[in-house]
């Protein structure tokens, strides 16, 4: 339910315009994002959060 949420969420902001970076982790549970460092993959989504947020703040 919440993957597809977040998806359609994602679609939504696409069509309104907004510019959004999508991804997916497959296998990987609701609250996996705070597992650092027992999950590789929730390191690897929070260090594309961290670059996305330079990114923005660089930009702003």
């Amino acid at each position: 339910m919440l993957h597809d949420d977040g998806q359609r969420y994602a679609e939504a902001l696409q069509r309104a315009g907004v510019p959004v970076e999508y991804r997916e982790f497959p296998g990987m549970i609701h609250a996996f994002f705070g597992m650092v460092p027992a999950v590789d993959d929730a390191m690897n989504a929070q260090r594309l959060v961290w670059t996305a947020f330079k990114q923005a703040f660089a930009r702003a």
